[in-house]
């Protein structure tokens, strides 16, 4: 019997099984990197910055906070609820993409499920963090994070820090509070000792100018 011969889509299909099945398939460790896929002969190491396919744990999480999960999806999600620019994003291995998205999961689980019920007032860590980061302008979040990490004796990262600053502020509008540092009048400050005694910052930008009576 002749072998059947196969084109167009048939074929390709057939030749992306036989390499699936011939080789390993590795992905980049960093997703947004722009690195291509690879694909390892069985016996042969994973090459440094690769990683392999994510599991399907690893998928439905990511499911989970990304509906209709796709590269340019998860690259929205990341920018509208934790502000990452594309810099940062293409810095971004899986695995932290993993905390980021469990932390989010984690905040809608306590969330009210009524939208008109208030929200709870933020806790501390939520106003410091705002005031540092968003009134103060003592540095980056990473810097922020850094700072309280140092002052509360205990790791704080920067996704938590960008994740209550947003807590904090969304807090703030529903108490018809002002949320930026041109807002209060003069004579009054919403930036209060605990955030002011964590330092000052440390890049090179200069300070935000006082708001002129």
């Amino acid at each position: 019997m002749a072998k059947k011969v196969l084109y167009g889509k048939e074929a390709l299909t057939a030749f992306w099984e036989k390499i699936v099945e011939t080789f390993r398939i590795t992905i980049p460790e960093c997703p947004f990197s722009e690195e291509p896929i690879l694909f390892v002969a069985p016996g042969e190491p994973t090459k440094k910055g690769y990683r392999a396919t994510l599991t399907n744990n690893e998928l439905l999480l990511l499911a989970a906070a990304v509906p209709d999960l796709s590269t340019r999806r998860l690259d929205a999600f990341l920018r509208r609820v934790y502000h990452l620019t594309g810099d940062e994003l293409k810095k971004l291995t899986w695995n932290e993409i993993g905390v980021y998205v469990q932390d989010y999961l984690d905040s809608q689980n306590t969330t009210p499920s009524k939208p008109a019920r208030k929200t709870k007032k933020p806790p501390k860590e939520a106003r410091i963090a705002f005031q540092l980061y968003c009134i103060a302008d003592v540095g980056t979040q990473t810097e922020v994070a850094r700072m309280m990490s140092r002052e509360l004796g205990r790791k704080i990262g920067q996704h938590s820090v960008s994740r209550w600053t947003t807590e904090y502020r969304d807090w703030l509008e529903q108490q018809g509070l002002p949320t930026d540092k041109a807002a209060p009048k003069a004579g009054k400050t919403i930036v209060d000792a605990d955030a002011l005694k964590l330092g000052a910052r440390t890049d090179s930008r200069k300070p935000p100018k006082k708001p002129t009576k």
